[in-house]
Protein backbone atom coordinates (compact mmCIF):
# COMPACT_ATOMS: atom_id res chain seq x y z
CA UNK A 1 0.00 0.00 0.00
CA UNK A 2 1.31 3.47 -0.95
CA UNK A 3 0.65 7.00 0.64
CA UNK A 4 -1.44 7.32 -2.50
CA UNK A 5 -3.82 4.44 -2.37
CA UNK A 6 -5.23 5.97 1.09
CA UNK A 7 -8.86 6.95 0.72
CA UNK A 8 -9.88 7.72 4.34
CA UNK A 9 -8.29 8.11 7.74
CA UNK A 10 -9.64 8.33 11.18
CA UNK A 11 -8.42 8.43 14.87
CA UNK A 12 -10.98 7.00 16.94
CA UNK A 13 -13.74 4.63 18.02
CA UNK A 14 -16.36 3.65 15.47
CA UNK A 15 -18.74 0.57 15.56
CA UNK A 16 -16.64 -1.65 14.72
CA UNK A 17 -13.81 -1.12 17.06
CA UNK A 18 -15.73 0.19 20.19
CA UNK A 19 -13.48 0.81 23.11
CA UNK A 20 -13.83 -0.92 26.69
CA UNK A 21 -15.56 -3.87 24.98
CA UNK A 22 -12.05 -4.09 22.72
CA UNK A 23 -9.48 -3.63 26.11
CA UNK A 24 -8.80 -0.12 24.70
CA UNK A 25 -8.84 2.69 27.35
CA UNK A 26 -10.23 6.07 25.84
CA UNK A 27 -6.27 7.47 25.31
CA UNK A 28 -5.43 4.53 22.87
CA UNK A 29 -7.42 5.21 20.43
CA UNK A 30 -7.30 3.14 16.78
CA UNK A 31 -5.79 4.47 14.07
CA UNK A 32 -8.16 3.52 11.19
CA UNK A 33 -6.99 3.54 7.74
CA UNK A 34 -9.02 2.98 4.35
CA UNK A 35 -7.33 2.19 0.94
CA UNK A 36 -7.54 0.72 -2.63
CA UNK A 37 -6.42 -2.56 -3.26
CA UNK A 38 -6.35 -5.00 -6.49
CA UNK A 39 -9.65 -6.54 -4.46
CA UNK A 40 -11.15 -3.08 -3.67
CA UNK A 41 -11.34 -1.05 -0.68
CA UNK A 42 -9.79 -2.15 2.20
CA UNK A 43 -9.97 -1.13 5.99
CA UNK A 44 -7.23 -2.06 8.77
CA UNK A 45 -6.62 -0.77 12.48
CA UNK A 46 -3.72 0.28 13.64
CA UNK A 47 -1.90 0.86 17.30
CA UNK A 48 1.38 2.17 16.02
CA UNK A 49 4.09 1.91 18.27
CA UNK A 50 2.10 -0.33 21.12
CA UNK A 51 3.53 -0.01 24.52
CA UNK A 52 2.56 0.43 27.99
CA UNK A 53 3.29 3.86 29.57
CA UNK A 54 2.42 4.31 33.51
CA UNK A 55 0.80 0.72 33.95
CA UNK A 56 -1.29 1.35 30.71
CA UNK A 57 -1.46 0.34 27.04
CA UNK A 58 -0.80 3.58 24.63
CA UNK A 59 0.46 4.06 21.19
CA UNK A 60 1.60 6.51 18.95
CA UNK A 61 -1.89 6.89 16.86
CA UNK A 62 -2.03 10.49 17.83
CA UNK A 63 1.02 11.39 16.25
CA UNK A 64 0.82 9.36 12.84
CA UNK A 65 -2.38 10.51 12.64
CA UNK A 66 -1.51 14.52 12.21
CA UNK A 67 1.71 13.55 10.26
CA UNK A 68 -0.93 11.60 7.94
CA UNK A 69 -2.88 14.24 7.76
CA UNK A 70 -0.41 16.81 6.83
CA UNK A 71 0.93 14.40 4.24
CA UNK A 72 -2.55 13.26 2.52
CA UNK A 73 -3.22 17.45 2.35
Amino acid sequence: MATGDITDIHFGFDDVFTGWGDRAAPWNKPLKVRYKSKEGEKTIYLFTNFHHKYGMRASDNKEVHEKLETMLG
